[in-house]
């Protein structure tokens, strides 16, 4: 079994944002090992003239607008590698309405079907006992966010990890 984990970073904190990177965490339960990914997404038209982009949230994630109009990728095609490299029907995120949101916004952009949907990763949680959960809770939260996709959806997925460890040691 798989489990998959993802983060987005955003043009802003607002519902008129769009997503400018995204990345992805797979914690294979056989080994523990953790592989990812991640894709600058390029803006498209209707993103860049009907949407907003804040100073305030690129000082943040430290992603120039110029970079991702430079190396981002196309929409479809970060959707087609994101298919690819994700083989699950649920992805989870520690902020699932602002990841699902930027997720649906870049499927639509991408003129494509969600392969998958993304879930509230603390439901994992329940496959552990009490003191396990609050273990993983309070280590998630003493991590620092480094605000890029890629490390933070890691950081997603070494909690469940933690977790898997810390069942087989009790």
């Amino acid at each position: 079994m798989k489990y998959y984990f993802i983060d987005f970073e955003a043009s802003a904190l607002h519902k008129l944002s769009y997503p400018i990177e995204v990345g992805i965490a797979c914690l294979d339960m056989e080994d523990l090992s953790i592989t990812s990914k991640s894709w600058l997404i390029r803006p498209t038209k209707l993103w860049i003239d009907q949407w907003v982009w804040m100073p305030e949230s690129a000082a943040i994630h430290n992603i120039p607008f110029e970079t991702l109009l430079k190396n981002g990728h196309e929409p479809l095609e970060v959707v087609e590698q994101i298919n690819e490299f994700v083989d699950s029907k649920t992805v989870y995120s520690d902020a699932h309405r602002y990841d699902g949101d930027w997720h649906m916004k870049l499927i639509d952009a991408a003129n494509v079907e969600a392969s998958f949907i993304v879930d509230d990763m603390f439901t994992l949680l329940v496959n552990y006992n009490r003191e396990i959960s609050f273990r993983v809770i309070r280590w998630i939260d003493e991590q620092p966010t480094i605000h890029r996709a890629e490390p933070d959806a890691i950081k997603l997925a070494e909690s469940i990890q933690i977790a898997e460890r810390l069942k087989n040691d009790l």
